[in-house]
């Protein structure tokens, strides 16, 4: 049998392989519930000023209805949270450190959800934060026994340093920097302003178009701190939603504001993309009163997180192929054409091509 050390070095070494591409984050917590005796792993986001805001994105070990009761409902009772907050990064506690065990048996959040869940002991770490939000990993075990909370909690001592460096490189987000170099070239040369905002209004990156519609009587701003908004109340109101994670409305949406239209567009992500870097919006400014503007293929399948199927069925519409001539063309049916349009339609939001080509192509109010 492994020994615990040896067993330390495997994980970090699955975190580093995420890193590079070659592991995943679940292999990562199946492994390492698979060291607990009945164990089970989350990650956890945690809302600090509105715990209801927070999640479980992934985890090992529970079934699909535990962890959506827990996101519906429990999350908001989680006990353990707001103290681990409070912790130094990188330091495994366990459940009795975080919140005496004599109230915790009279909670709803042990009751209804813990015990259901066969979960007797806990220990879990930090792994960052800001002043909105805690990252953190959790272990559980169905074992009440105080030796097991203690080797859990050192286990994931051991991991703190590494898992705080991995959150910080996702939250970097390597996704919006494929996006940036997409995007700043193909908006530049048509003179239209293009913006990515991240976690907190945060600007990721400007274009040089951006910069100078920025530098004119502009509805937006950029704050001396580096974070983005609206002069306008309202449209403020509108970019706050889609910032935040649990966001569930429309993928993209058009404002006009002193002769200049804003497109809104939140990065489609999966859910530990989303967990790691957080949420992002791509704000394309365009004065009003030119032609119509062309919308890179391209970039519409990096915004909605498209297949390369997906692609191909966007770019036929966009060159006004039918789906005859896009099935000839990929030498497939037409039946896996339209499967496919159909998978494009559910991923943007559209009913039909020409709501397709409302995405390929802004056109200017008169």
């Amino acid at each position: 049998m492994a020994s615990a050390c040896e067993t330390t070095d495997e994980l970090i070494d699955f975190i580093y392989a995420i890193l590079l591409g070659e592991a995943s984050w679940q292999q990562f917590l199946n492994t390492l519930a698979a060291g607990i005796p009945n164990g089970k792993v989350v990650m956890v986001l945690h809302g600090i000023t509105n715990p209801v805001e927070g999640y479980v994105p992934i985890n090992a070990g529970f079934d699909d209805d535990a962890i959506e009761a827990y996101n519906a409902h429990y999350v908001g009772l989680n006990v353990w949270q707001p103290p681990l907050a409070r912790q130094k990064t990188g330091i495994g506690v366990i459940d009795n450190e975080l919140f005496p065990a004599e109230e915790l048996i009279k909670s709803e959040f042990f009751n209804d959800y813990l015990i259901p869940n066969e979960i007797q002991a806990m220990a879990c770490a930090k792994i960052g934060g800001d002043k909105r939000y805690s990252f953190s990993i959790a272990t559980l075990s169905a074992r009440a026994d105080i030796e097991l909370k203690k080797n859990m909690a050192d286990r994931l001592t051991g991991l703190g340093p590494h898992l705080k460096r991995a959150l910080d490189y996702h939250r970097r987000g390597p996704y919006d920097r494929a996006a940036t170099e997409l995007g700043s070239a193909l908006f530049n040369a048509i003179d239209i302003g293009f913006i990515v905002v991240g976690d907190g209004a945060r600007v990721k990156t400007i274009s040089a178009a951006g910069q100078a519609m920025l530098a004119e009587n502009s509805p937006v701003r950029i704050s001396p701190m580096g974070r983005f908004g609206f002069r306008d109340a309202q449209q403020q109101a509108v970019l706050n939603g889609m910032l935040e994670r649990r966001y569930a409305g429309p993928k993209a949406i058009s404002l006009f504001s002193h002769g200049t239209k804003l497109t809104l567009i939140r990065v489609e992500k999966d859910s530990v993309s989303l967990y790691f870097e957080g949420p992002t919006v791509i704000v394309l400014m365009e004065r009003l009163g030119g032609g119509a503007t062309a919308f890179d293929p391209q970039l519409v399948s990096l915004v909605y997180g498209l297949t390369k199927a997906e692609t191909r069925a966007v770019s036929g519409i966009a060159a006004g192929k039918s789906v005859d001539e896009i099935s000839q063309e990929a030498s497939l049916s037409r039946e896996t054409i339209r499967a496919q349009m159909k998978s494009l339609y559910a991923k943007t939001g559209a009913s039909s091509e020409a709501d397709i080509l409302r995405l390929l192509r802004f056109r200017p109010a008169p």
